[in-house]
Formats: structure tokens, sequence, C-alpha cells
């Protein structure tokens, strides 16, 4: 589809991302180890239950736009040009780009939301958090207007392109008939996961944060994917096990129309949305 030469906060929700020049990966694939040892020890989920993208897509739509005129003007502001100096070449330069075309739309969006819904507090989206056992990429965090220091309720993890691949996912993929018996299989295998290649260290360490922030939403993106994660009510160990949800998305599938909302900004702006009402900030 074409993309307008003005683009609106508010379109930019049913426009893919830019296409950039990336610096060619052998055989598509980059291969992501884990750093700290603290991640190292994190057991990745054993396995996960797999999540329609359309269910993110619909929670977006439901609070996109607000619903009043000076609301939806201010998501009628532009978003920034697209720049010819972009070159992907490492997680930096990911990092440059996702802050002008991808998150920005999103907060603006996220922070026009709690506006109408005359919420008494803030939303802070910070860059490379340092905590207890780990340092965020970005996190949202919710201060109210009590004073307090607030909490966070969604973390974002960003990986240069090339990481981020459904098939890593897929062997870990289960439902409730089978969670018990692919968790069984799980614990028999070294990883101790079904998950494979660089979706084990991925999970690691967006489970790490999980732990660590009390968070139940954490998502990961390379550019060219998204995988989000929902730990709410995980565990693994019940009689009847609960499972991780988890949500794989790329622009690059044709079956996904952005006219219909299947982006990466509408995506992450559901994700947030979902995280926003688990915490009871909004209804």
């Amino acid at each position: 589809m074409s993309t307008p030469t003005v683009l609106t906060v508010l379109d930019s929700f049913r426009q893919p991302l830019p296409l950039l020049p990336l610096e060619p990966v052998p055989g598509g694939y980059r291969n992501t180890h884990a750093g700290g040892e603290s991640t190292v020890a994190t057991e990745p989920p054993k396995a996960f239950q797999p999540q329609p993208s359309q269910d993110l897509v619909n929670v977006a739509l439901n609070k996109l736009p607000p619903g009043n005129a000076e609301s939806i003007n201010r998501l009628r502001e532009t978003v920034p040009v697209t720049e010819a100096t972009h070159y992907l070449r490492n997680e930096a330069d990911v990092c440059r780009a996702s802050f002008l075309y991808f998150l920005h739309p999103i907060n603006i969006a996220v922070t026009q939301l709690l506006s109408v819904g005359r919420v008494n507090g803030r939303l802070e989206c910070t860059c490379e958090m340092v905590g207890e056992r780990s340092r965020t990429d970005i996190a949202w965090r919710f201060r109210p207007d009590t004073g307090s220091t607030g909490y966070i309720i969604a973390i974002l993890e960003l990986k240069n392109h090339g990481v981020v691949h459904w098939r890593d996912f897929e062997p870990a993929v289960a439902d409730a008939k089978t969670a018990s018996d692919k968790i069984e299989s799980a614990m028999g295998s070294p990883t101790s996961t079904l998950l494979r290649g660089n979706a084990v260290t991925l999970s690691k360490q967006v489970k790490k944060y999980a732990d660590t922030y009390k968070v139940m939403d954490v998502a990961i993106f390379d550019w060219n994917a998204l995988f989000i994660y929902d730990f709410d009510g995980m565990n693994e160990d019940a009689s009847t096990p609960i499972l991780a949800r988890g949500t794989f998305f790329t622009e690059a599938d044709n079956k996904n129309d952005p006219r219909k909302g299947f982006t990466f900004r509408m995506l992450l702006y559901g994700f947030l949305v979902r995280a926003l009402t688990r915490n009871r900030i909004i209804k």
C-alpha cells in the first residue's frame, strides 16, 4: 500500500514502518547470546500458548482514537519524516529508528488516552533503566500524582535485526490440552525448554525482567519482527499448568493487512493498553 506524503500520528497506526536499508545478515539469522549471569540463570518458559495478533489489534482499536475533538486533533499531528541517513547495522541503529518511527506515535496516542480518561498520574517512557539484576531498554512506568515513585507496567527489549524468528518459538507452542505433556518434554531437554535458538536467550532475558519488576507485559522487537509475552497467571508447576501467552507478528507477512490495523504500531499500542487496563489505570 502507498504511504501518505505527510503521515499523521493517527494515520501511522495503519501504515507499516518505513523500509530502511539493513546490513546483510548471512542466512538472515543473527545469533544472540545471554549476557549477565542472572540472565543465564533464569529459566525461560518451557512452552507457551499462542495468542492471535487480532486480539491485540482489537484492544488497540477499541481505544484509538480517544473520543473528543481535542484528542483527535492531537493525533492529527505529523510523525517524523523518514531520514535518508539510516543504515541498520547494529542494535543502536535499530534503537534510533525505533524511537523516531515506532515508539513516538504510540507514546503520543497513549498519553492522549490517559488525558481523556483524566487519570491521576502520568506515564513515563524511560530508556536503559537499571534495576536490581537488569537493565531494560525501554520501560513504561506509571507515576501517580500522589508523589510515589510509581511502578513499571510494560517493558520492550530492542534487538538488532535478524534476531527474532518464529521458527525458534514454534517448537514450544502448546495449548491447555497439551501443556502438561509439553512441559514434561521440556524438562528432558538440555535447555529445560522447547524453545530453540535465539528464542531461548530472548525468553530468559524477558522472563528475568518479568520476575524482577513484577511485570506481566514484556515484548521483543528487532525491526523485522515483534514477539509479545503475556506472563499473567503463568504457573507451569500447577497440576493443570497455566502457560505464558505469546504473540509473534511481522509486517512482512502478506496476510497482515495494515489497513485493518495489522501493524507493529497498532500491536504495541494494544500491548500498552492491555498493561494499563491490567494495572487498573484505565478501564
